[in-house]
């Protein structure tokens, strides 16, 4: 999808114009819905889970495989209704060497979260299935951030300043 300001040969994206591929244009709030959520300066987070990266300002900030621009919610519905061998005629998995293994790991991983992290989980994918810009609703905003409260005080800090994970050397 491209952005136009003006005529077509003056591409942005960081107009508040969208021009859609039927000609049509909409308002692009994509920018400062997601604002809040991505850091600044934007950065790539690519050693937090093996083969999975969060960059700020790419896909969103979706979760994708390897530095790619394939983020993974885009091969669930089909991995799970078809078959792995469609998610790899529909999408470039192969291109950036990623198997059904390593996404089945993953989600196995993220859902064998339990107690308060489970529920949070919950509370996310809740949210987002309500308004997938759930963090600008104020109602949905507030249980996700009141769960993850509950979360991070079940965890002991021992006193010291908490810091983004990924920006922390591994222990393993």
């Amino acid at each position: 999808m491209s952005v136009a300001v003006g005529d077509e040969s003056h591409l942005t994206y960081d107009c508040a114009i969208l021009r859609l591929p039927n000609g049509t244009f909409m308002e692009n709030t994509l920018n400062e819905n997601y604002r809040k959520i991505w850091r600044n300066p934007a950065i790539e987070s690519t050693n937090i889970y093996d083969g999975l990266v969060v960059q700020d300002n790419r896909v969103g900030g979706s979760i994708t495989v390897r530095s790619s621009r394939l983020p993974l919610w885009t091969l669930i519905r089909t991995a799970i209704q078809e078959n792995w061998g469609v998610v790899q005629e529909s999408w470039d998995v192969n291109q950036y060497n990623y198997s059904a293994e390593e996404f089945s790991e993953f989600l196995y991983n993220l859902l064998e979260a339990r107690g308060e992290f489970a529920r949070l989980l919950l509370e996310i994918a809740h949210a987002n299935r309500e308004n997938i810009h759930w963090w600008t609703d104020r109602a949905l905003s507030e249980r996700v951030r009141d769960q993850l409260q509950i979360c991070a005080d079940s965890l002991d800090t021992d006193g010291r300043t908490l810091q983004p994970p990924d920006t922390l050397p591994r222990n393993r």
